[in-house]
């Protein structure tokens, strides 16, 4: 009766240390695999800052240009109302001119207003990108050492990460081994 519960109890501590390890393998894997997930995402959300930060950087230049576009019609209009207001005569031809300007001033100004959205836009959408590739840096980060942790209690366990699937599935035939012997046990 001793050596039958002396023997029960190493078949049931090799059975929990061997469901131990097979946790292990599976966590290795899984984790393994988010791992590689999150390093697409990561490339992907890279490419996504190069590619806005190339179309900020275009857009900074066309804005620049709308600026100078905006600064030549809100002289020109000045320089017209000051005519009239100095006492320009008010002909068909004046008046024509002082609309045109006023027209090309505001369609300057609706440019305008329209560019530096379009660079707010940018500029929160790079800050945005920035922040999601500083949290999924950490994610990787932090599972790298989740990683190293299974790899380290695996290697303690006799398994190599590079030969898992081979030993997976003899620990498995393992677990059932030694589960009949528990059972066995139990039934004597």
């Amino acid at each position: 009766s001793g050596q039958t519960s002396d023997a029960f109890k190493a078949a049931r501590d090799q059975l929990k240390q061997l469901q131990g390890t097979a946790k292990d393998i599976e966590g290795f894997r899984t984790t393994r695999a988010q791992l590689r997930g999150q390093e697409r995402d990561l490339q992907a959300l890279q490419a996504k800052l190069a590619s806005t930060n190339t179309s900020f950087n275009e857009h900074r230049e066309r804005h620049k240009n709308i600026v100078a576009s905006l600064k030549t019609a809100r002289e020109a209009h000045k320089r017209l109302t000051a005519a009239l207001q100095d006492g320009a005569q008010a002909s068909p031809e004046f008046i024509r001119q002082l609309e045109l300007a006023r027209i090309t001033l505001l369609s300057s100004q609706g440019a305008y207003e329209r560019s530096s959205s379009a660079l707010g836009k940018y500029r929160k959408q790079i800050k945005t990108t920035q922040t999601d590739i500083a949290q999924r840096t950490g994610k990787i980060g932090h599972g790298r050492e989740r990683l190293q942790g299974y790899e380290q209690r695996l290697d303690k366990a006799g398994i190599s990460t590079q030969r898992l699937g081979q030993q997976a599935r003899s620990y498995k035939t393992q677990i059932q081994a030694a589960t009949t012997a528990t059972d066995q046990h139990k039934d004597s």
